[in-house]
């Protein structure tokens, strides 16, 4: 171990021990820093991937198509062709019907439906049976004709069948509405031309004929139709007029009817407004009598109002007896003042007069206001009697008037109504006599057909099948699709790692990083082993900062400082991948020791051009770890050899004096990283996955099957030291499909 190592190392330490402080657990590691693939299922290819791998071989495949669809056209051309002969019929606007009237615009939805409608009655049954029962059909397409005729049992004589020819007529005659047109093609596809036009021309003969006839019955139908939509037009015209002149004669004066109305309405409202007050009137009294019969009935007497009371004190009657009662009161004084007091005979008989005609005043007064009290009562009861009789009074003219305003306006809505009616019927039989004039003149001048013939059939001078632009098409997709569909089952069964996307394809594994093949370096080639210190601006040397970078980070949370680098078979590259991973952590002041454990095939110590021992071996022989550590040429590197070739005893690597070792080689580094053998040839990878903190599968791509990785993947994930991911080495731009862009890129990003 070199001075400087040494002195480098209790830095780094605190330093390392300073970012984990807090240890994370090595299962929320993995649960949370999942890779590609994690907790998926199988991923799909990649088409971009496969495109760029076959590229070539597509392209081959399509001039081998191109050339297939050439050769197809000229056989076929020749043993099967097929010759369309067709006809075009351009459809009109309608003629104005009785239904129609007033619309007089082109309806797109009516146009679209008829053209529908004429397309199928082109090749309809009635036209088809038409063309197939004329005697001209053997002489126009003798060909086609032929496969339908047979003898006649019971006249002896060759026959067309019509029936059959018919069906078949159904089957092969087309009509079509062309898109975004008023056209409808007819067309019959057959292997003579001659005998395709023959029959395009009977049936567009037929359906002509048959239009024609079925316009003249419709125009006939029409001029009918609107004859007697005249007539009945008259009929309620004359019933419309009628009617209202019987309302007019029952209502001479029609004029002032509206000035009529609006006099009785304005009636209304002051009647309506004079009943408003009464209304209250009548409530107020009611009330008020209301209160007067409840003050009558009181148990507990009658208030009857300081009003009453001053009335009834300026009654004669009570007015003497209050002067009786002054009277007798001066009486009673002059003799108190006289000294006779209240015992004298007289003046008992003083005062008992004067208290009879206080008591003669108190009954006079309570007589006579319920005398007033009682003549108020009847005055308001005939008060509410009167009011009550103007009220049903009003309430009779309200609806006399209601009534009366009804009749008017009903009469002028009446006449209102029929002279709208009239001028509407009038109208519309003014619309139909010009409209029976219009069509009487087409008549005359002869049918106006909807469907016309826009272009009569040709003999067709260009085979409709096959077609040169169709027959490449098809040749090219054809071939493309068998070549394509036979790589796709190839990539399918293949099972070997060919690059880093096909970790994905495993189910839970997570890709740790992956190294390009070293021959496709733009720096150049040379020793694989140390690419990170010889060509430090290579592409392969960036794949390994890289793959620092994520181990540094994975190892970090659960302060791992022990990894184990295990390859899958022999010629996995894991020598490499570790002795470079180890070269990039030496390079950022990190202090490492490399350790190679692999007593079957030692090669760290030739790769760094050091001694195979003493080394590992020793060490679990009892030697002290110091000692037999070598320092490299590169700064911060430590080896830790083999060692002694008889000393390499397989199963120590699973022993308790390896704890030993890693503990020490974990308190005197900041990393340390181990070589061992595959992990399909031996179990020693396995042992030491118990040892260590943690570890990494390497896999050489176009080797090894993703089925063997997942199976080593697995075991090493069982282990206790945790499983980082997977390092794919040795990537081939052709199996990574972007690999050669990425490799280029990177390489000028350096050069720059």
């Amino acid at each position: 171990m070199s001075s400087t190592s040494s002195g480098n190392m209790p830095v780094l330490a605190s330093q390392m021990r300073s970012v984990t402080a807090v240890p994370v657990p090595s299962q929320a590691i993995a649960s949370t820093s999942g890779g590609a693939g994690a907790g998926q299922g199988p991923a799909s290819l990649d088409p971009l991937k496969l495109l760029m791998k076959y590229k070539w071989l597509l392209l081959l495949t399509v001039v081998l198509g191109a050339a297939l669809g050439v050769a197809g056209h000229l056989v076929l051309l020749r043993v099967y062709p097929r010759w369309t002969a067709r006809a075009l019929f351009l459809g009109q606007p309608p003629v104005k019907t009785v239904e129609g009237i007033g619309t007089g615009e082109f309806n797109e939805v009516e146009m679209n439906r008829f053209l529908q409608t004429q397309a199928r009655v082109l090749v309809g049954p009635s036209v088809l049976q038409a063309v197939a029962e004329d005697p001209n059909l053997v002489r126009l397409a003798p060909h086609w004709s032929r496969q339908y005729i047979a003898l006649d049992a019971s006249t002896g004589v060759e026959r067309l069948n019509i029936i059959r020819a018919a069906r078949e007529l159904e089957d092969v005659v087309r009509a079509r509405p062309i898109a975004n047109t008023t056209l409808i093609e007819l067309s019959m596809t057959y292997v003579k031309p001659e005998d395709a036009t023959a029959i395009v021309g009977l049936v567009r003969q037929k359906y002509l004929e048959r239009q024609t006839s079925s316009i003249r019955t419709t125009q006939q139908d029409q001029v009918s139709s609107i004859s007697r939509a005249i007539d009945e037009a008259n009929a309620e015209i004359q019933a419309i007029t009628t009617r209202r002149d019987a309302l007019i004669s029952r209502n001479p004066d029609v004029d002032s009817l509206n000035e009529q109305a609006s006099a009785v309405r304005a009636d209304l409202q002051r009647t309506n407004e004079a009943a408003g007050r009464l209304s209250q009137d009548l409530q107020a009294t009611r009330k008020q009598l209301e209160q007067m019969e409840q003050e009558k009935n009181n148990p507990e007497g009658s208030d009857f109002g300081d009003q009453l009371r001053s009335d009834v004190e300026r009654d004669p009657v009570v007015l003497d007896l209050k002067s009786q009662i002054a009277s007798l009161e001066s009486e009673l004084q002059a003799m108190r003042n006289r000294g006779v007091g209240p015992a004298h005979v007289e003046y008992k008989r003083l005062e008992s007069r004067q208290q009879g005609s206080q008591m003669r005043l108190e009954e006079e007064r309570n007589k006579q206001l319920r005398k007033l009290f009682d003549g108020q009562l009847d005055e308001l009861r005939k008060t509410v009697a009167q009011l009550e009789a103007q009220e049903v009074d009003l309430s009779t003219r309200q609806e006399d008037l209601r009534r009366k305003v009804n009749e008017l306006t009903s009469i002028t809505r009446q006449i209102e109504t029929l002279e709208k009616d009239l001028a509407s019927k009038n109208e519309q039989r003014d619309k139909l006599s010009t409209l029976l004039l219009e069509q009487r003149t087409i008549e005359r001048a002869g049918s106006r057909e909807r469907i016309v013939l826009e272009e009569q059939e040709r003999l067709p001078s260009v085979v409709s099948f096959p077609q040169i632009e169709v027959m490449i098409p098809a040749g090219i997709l054809l071939l493309t699709s068998l070549v394509g569909g036979l790589v796709l089952v190839r990539e399918l069964v293949d099972q070997r790692v060919k690059g880093p996307g096909d970790i994905a394809l495993i189910p839970r594994a997570r890709m740790l990083g992956w190294v390009p093949d070293a021959a496709e370096d733009p720096a150049g080639q040379g020793n694989v082993e140390t690419a990170l210190r010889d060509r430090p601006k290579g592409v392969v040397a960036e794949s390994f900062r890289q793959l620092r970078a994520s181990v540094s980070r994975r190892t970090a949370g659960g302060d791992h400082r022990v990894v184990l680098f295990v390859g899958s078979l022999p010629g996995a590259g894991t020598t490499t991948v570790t002795l470079n991973t180890a070269l990039a952590f030496a390079s950022s002041d990190r202090k490492v020791l490399v350790i190679d454990a692999n007593f079957r095939r030692p090669a760290l110590h030739k790769a760094l051009g050091l001694q195979d021992s003493p080394g590992l071996a020793d060490a679990l022989a009892g030697r002290d770890l110091a000692s037999l550590v070598q320092a490299t040429s590169t700064p911060n590197l430590d080896l830790l050899s083999a060692g002694s070739k008889e000393l390499r005893v397989f199963e120590r690597l699973g022993s308790l004096s390896m704890g030993d070792v890693l503990a020490k080689a974990r308190a005197a580094y900041d990393i340390v990283l181990i070589d061992t053998a595959p992990a399909v040839v031996a179990g020693d990878a396995m042992a030491l996955a118990q040892k260590a903190d943690a570890s990494v599968l390497v896999v050489r791509a176009m080797v090894e099957k993703r089925g063997m990785v997942a199976r080593v993947k697995n075991e090493l994930s069982e282990a206790r030291a945790e499983f980082l991911g997977i390092v794919v080495n040795v990537v081939r731009s052709a199996a990574g499909g972007y690999m050669k862009g990425n490799i280029k890129v990177a390489s000028q990003y350096q050069d720059d």
